[in-house]
């Protein structure tokens, strides 16, 4: 490769530094300390983007499967949640229910019984998980 000769104004702490390194490394001059000091930001830089890529690749290898099996369950959460709704909103105009209570101030029975179920369903099955893993 070519050099080319240029003339440059650097502080003394960084003049004093590329002495250093072309003491230190046994170069023969003080551009060939210049261009050492170049290329090793050029191989960090270098490092970062291949450290930086097979983080990615690793995360995809091992979460992907998971994020995609999470973003099924949202949807399909939220899909149930529509559903839901609809039913709902239709008894209602069909029962011709015009007045809402609040679950913090009323709360019937059966919302009580189903909430103690979806509980205990989520901690038996948070258990089943658990045990899984301890083996």
């Amino acid at each position: 490769m070519a050099k080319k000769k240029k003339d440059c104004t650097i502080d003394e702490e960084n003049y004093n530094y590329v002495l250093y390194l072309q003491k230190q490394e046994c170069l023969g001059s003080f551009s060939a300390a210049l261009d050492f000091i170049i290329k090793e930001h050029k191989q960090a830089e270098n490092k970062e983007e291949i450290i930086a890529d097979k983080i990615i690749e690793k995360l995809n290898k091992d979460y992907f499967n998971l994020l995609t099996k999470l973003r099924r369950n949202i949807n399909a959460a939220d899909i149930n949640s529509q559903i839901i709704l609809e039913v709902l909103n239709t008894l209602m105009i069909n029962l011709e229910i015009t007045q809402a209570y609040p679950t913090r101030d009323l709360k019937n029975n059966a919302l009580k019984v189903g909430e103690t179920e979806v509980k205990n369903k989520i901690a038996y099955f948070k258990q089943v998980k658990d045990n899984k893993q301890k083996c």
